[in-house]
This record gives structure tokens, C-alpha cells and sequence, in this order.
């Protein structure tokens, strides 16, 4: 809802109140027509005069339902009266009971409320809607793992309001409907967890996603051959492709540069391998089955810079 659509909604609901003028000199509404279109469900929400507003609207629901129960309670006593003294007797009695009944004036005052109370309250809640929207503020617990290991994933949430009808993640129901916290036990595989909110009957949903991946190896070495030990000891990252961005190799006293990356992620041909910021295409290729540090055991693509380097910084770059 924009500012402009707020401000239409206030007038709005400005005009079915009694003492228009006076309301809007005391919350100033030409202040709140002054606020930046910036954010303006917040500038409004922090404004003095707009919670005025809100307060007043409240108390003017609360006295239309008093009027109505009042009317309807004078109503039924009236009814109640006609049926004791009868309407079909003859004279006084009968005339005195046509000239008691309610005043049309006051009964087109009761309607009035009658019709009045449903449409302000559909107003404000859409106003409230607008101005205080329920959400799924946080939704914590995903992340990244590495495959072959087993993790206890914790997730964690919260709403705008405590008050929900209803929540599932993953289609199970949780309850109560006061938990924030659930931990599933022993997750080894890719999961993504949808939390789904009901809130006034409307469904809200946020996901998050715990993925297992395999590790890429780079480092240096004065050996022309690599243990499964001398690749765990490298420097690592996700291997999510063959590439990688500029990294520094310390080649002091004389090392070959290795760079190991999962098979099933190598090209068909050399990467294209920059070293010292130049292309390089000198590589020894060989492959062997690494075990990493959970355990699981997968074939790699082991690249060997056949010179050695004998700087203390070399920048490396694979693209």
C-alpha cells in the first residue's frame, strides 16, 4: 500500500466518524501528509498522530457496539412490552401502545450504527493489515556442510506476532504453537525446510537449505607425488566449479604449485590457469581417490605445476 493509498484510507475512515474537524486538528493531519514517500508504512507507523488516530477509531468502534447492544437490548424490551400489553386491544390500550414506539429518528440512529460498526471494522483491519503486516521475521539453520559428514541441524524462527493459527515445516504440523526451535538429528544429505505460517487464515512461508558439498585443494608442495594427508593439509574451498579467483602461493625455498579439484567438476581440457597473472598451460594431470576429513571418499583431478616456483607470493587464478 502506497502513502497516497494510506492517506485515502484515513480520510476515509475520517469521514464515517463523528467530529471530523476537530480530530484532525488535534493529529495533525497535514504532518502526516508531510512524511518522505520513504518507507512510509514506518514513518507513518512511528508518527504520534497516526497512533492518535488508530486510539481514536478503537474507542469509536467500542461506542458504536455499546450503542447498537444498547439498541438492541431497548429493542427487544420494547418487543417484549407490545406482546404483555398486546397491540390488538380495543381504545386507549391499544392506541397507547402504537403511540409509544420508538422515535423513527432514534431507530434511523441505531441503523445507522448497526451499518456503520461492520464497515469500520473492515477499515481498520485493513489499516492495521497494512500498518502492522504479520511475517516470518527470521528463519534460521541452513547452511553448508562438508559430504560425508552428519550434522544436527537447529532451526530457529520468529514472527512479527506471536499470535498464529497454525505452523508446518515440511508439511508437519508443529506444535505447540508457541515453538521456535526444532533440531533434526543425524542430516547427511541436501534438505531444504519450508516453515509455513497461517495467520488470520493467510499462509506465510520462508525456506531455508542445508546443503553437503565436496571440497577443492589448493596449495604448495617440494614433492612431485601427493599423500591423501599432504591434500587435507592444504587450503580448501567449496569446490561448486573447476574455477577460482586470485589466490597467493608461498613457494619459498622451492615448491610446485597443486591445485585438486573433485573429477566430476574438471573440464575436458586445461583449465585456463594464470600464474603471476599469465597463462600457464605447463600442468602435470593425474587422478587418485581422496578420503577427506568426514570420511567420504570421492576421485579427484590432481593439477601439478611442473616448475618449480621459488616465489613467497604467487598469485594463482584459475578461470
Amino acid at each position: 500500500m502506497t502513502n497516497a493509498e494510506f492517506l485515502e484510507l484515513i480520510q476515509r475512515l475520517l469521514t464515517q466518524a463523528r467530529d471530523v474537524n476537530s480530530l484532525e486538528e488535534a493529529t495533525s493531519l497535514e504532518h502526516i501528509k508531510s512524511l518522505p514517500a520513504v518507507d512510509e508504512e514506518r514513518q507513518i507507523l512511528v508518527s504520534v498522530p497516526f497512533r492518535m488516530i488508530v486510539a481514536y477509531l478503537d474507542a469509536a468502534v467500542a461506542n458504536a457496539q455499546s450503542a447498537v447492544d444498547a439498541a438492541h437490548e431497548a429493542a427487544a424490551g420494547w418487543a417484549a412490552a407490545k406482546k404483555k400489553i398486546g397491540t390488538g386491544g380495543g381504545g386507549s390500550s391499544g392506541g397507547g401502545g402504537e403511540s409509544a414506539d420508538i422515535d423513527p429518528a432514534l431507530l434511523a440512529q441505531i441503523e445507522a450504527l448497526v451499518s456503520w460498526k461492520p464497515t469500520v471494522d473492515d477499515q481498520l483491519q485493513e489499516l492495521y493489515d497494512a500498518l502492522f503486516p504479520f511475517s516470518i521475521k527470521t528463519f534460521t539453520g541452513g547452511g553448508t556442510y562438508e559430504l560425508g559428514s552428519s550434522q544436527n541441524i537447529t532451526l530457529t524462527w520468529t514472527y512479527a506476532f506471536e499470535e498464529i493459527d497454525s505452523q508446518k515445516i515440511n508439511g508437519v504440523d508443529i506444535t505447540p504453537s508457541n515453538t521456535r526451535r526444532l533440531t533434526y538429528m543425524a542430516v547427511n544429505s541436501d534438505r531444504t525446510y519450508t516453515l509455513v505460517a497461517v495467520y488470520k487464515g493467510k499462509s506465510f512461508s520462508k525456506s531455508v537449505s542445508v546443503l553437503f558439498k565436496l571440497r577443492k585443494y589448493y596449495g604448495t608442495s617440494t614433492k612431485t607425488s601427493l599423500s591423501n594427508s599432504d591434500i587435507l593439509s592444504f587450503q580448501k574451498a567449496w569446490a561448486d566449479s573447476y574455477t577460482m579467483g586470485e589466490v597467493s602461493m608461498n613457494c619459498s625455498g622451492g615448491k610446485y604449485i597443486y591445485y585438486i579439484i573433485p573429477t566430476s567438476k574438471a573440464p575436458a581440457s586445461l583449465p585456463d590457469f594464470r600464474v603471476g597473472g599469465f597463462s600457464n598451460s605447463d600442468w602435470e594431470v593425474s587422478t587418485m581417490d581422496v578420503t577427506n576429513s568426514s570420511g567420504n571418499q570421492t576421485n579427484y583431478t590432481i593439477y601439478r605445476l611442473r616448475n618449480i616456483q621459488t616465489g613467497s607470493s604467487i598469485s594463482l587464478q584459475v578461470k
